[in-house]
């Protein structure tokens, strides 16, 4: 079959559905639409269903990726903080040292 065919079998049946029928109103609305695609060679237009699929593995992707992101954040929060409390700890060290110095050499 031509694309020439398909569209006028398209024209065809959009007009033998009348106003009062379900898809009549909505193939009319998207014939132009459709008949483009054909003609440019373009798969037609997804439906609701492929769209929803589409929506739900991009979600489900992206809410991967996020907690992929959010791990990676948390285990490198948790080094600086455990990198930060070692230095913290370094510096009390350090300064109760320098105190004890201090206090030897006044004292002496």
């Amino acid at each position: 079959m031509i694309k020439s065919d398909e569209i006028q079998i398209l024209r065809d049946a959009a007009d033998k559905l009348t106003a009062n029928s379900y898809c009549g109103p909505w193939l009319r609305s998207v014939i132009s639409t459709v008949e483009s695609d054909i003609r440019s060679d373009f798969m037609p237009s997804p439906t609701m269903e492929a769209t929803r699929q589409l929506c739900a593995g991009e979600l489900a992707s992206a809410r991967r990726e996020a907690a992929q992101i959010l791990t990676t954040a948390t285990d490198e929060a948790k080094k600086l903080k455990d990198k930060s409390l070692r230095f913290a700890d370094s510096v009390r060290s350090s300064l109760r040292e320098a105190i004890r110095q201090a206090d030897r050499a006044l004292n002496e």
